[in-house]
């Protein structure tokens, strides 16, 4: 259970106020302030999404753009040998450091999966032709010319 209200796009939070003795909240990730309160859970919903409305309305009054609650980039301060290690394994990847976080934040925050590792083997009736140089294996056969060719059956892992 999430102790976080989200409504039109935006996320509010909820606590207890002991002082006051009723619910309050804030509206999340967005510059600035908006608070609401609630003496129930009902109510204290009502008042987010009042509160969401009322910015959603004061914005289009004013003419301006509405501050979307992620954009996108955010900074992250981790230790430099961390960082030294994530941009090495990007640059292995072939991505960028902001592919290979996003990708890390993708894995760590997907569902938990089972994983079930196997493996199989295909047995084709290909035919090899080894030496003690090196064998080749070619479904349109060996180009190879050698005095001492031995055919042997070839088994080819599968890469399904």
């Amino acid at each position: 259970m999430s102790d976080l209200l989200e409504y039109k796009g935006f996320f509010g939070s909820v606590g207890y106020s002991a002082e006051d003795a009723c619910l309050t909240g804030e509206v999340l990730f967005i510059d600035g302030t908006i608070v609401y309160g609630g003496e129930s859970v009902d109510e204290i919903k009502a008042m987010f999404e009042e509160a969401v409305d009322g910015y959603l309305e004061m914005c289009a009054a004013r003419n301006i753009e509405p501050q979307k609650p992620f954009k996108g980039t955010f900074n992250v301060r981790i230790d430099p040998e961390l960082h030294k290690q994530a941009a090495i394994a990007a640059k292995r990847e072939c991505i960028s450091l902001n592919q290979f976080v996003g990708l890390a934040l993708k894995e760590k925050l997907s569902p938990a999966k089972e994983v079930h590792n196997h493996s199989h083997m295909h047995v084709h009736e290909e035919t090899v032709f080894e030496t003690r140089r090196q064998y080749i294996a070619s479904r349109s056969g060996a180009r190879y010319v050698s005095n001492e060719i031995e055919k042997s059956p070839w088994i080819i892992p599968s890469h399904h």
